[in-house]
């Protein structure tokens, strides 16, 4: 890449221009299963959740626990 001089004109440098940014293809991006939420919970229960996971020998990610809960949920209410 050559450095220039700062143009003096700034049309001149507006006229030198660029490219317009690529669009990317759909086929460059991932394809996940997953969708992102937002999730709502007051903050003693988020505080009592992150306690709990605190305790454990090897605690989860906050988000594992919270799929490993609907996932048990879901398969309790299935029976």
């Amino acid at each position: 890449m050559t450095i220039k001089r700062k143009p003096k004109d700034v049309n001149e440098f507006i006229r030198e221009g660029g490219d317009v940014p690529a669009q990317s293809s759909s086929k460059e991006k991932k394809s996940t299963t997953e969708t992102a939420i937002k999730l709502r919970l007051g903050k003693d229960l988020l505080d009592e959740l992150d306690e709990h996971l605190a305790s454990k020998r090897v605690p989860p990610s906050r988000n594992k626990w919270i799929l490993q809960a609907i996932v048990e949920r879901l398969d309790r209410d299935k029976s």
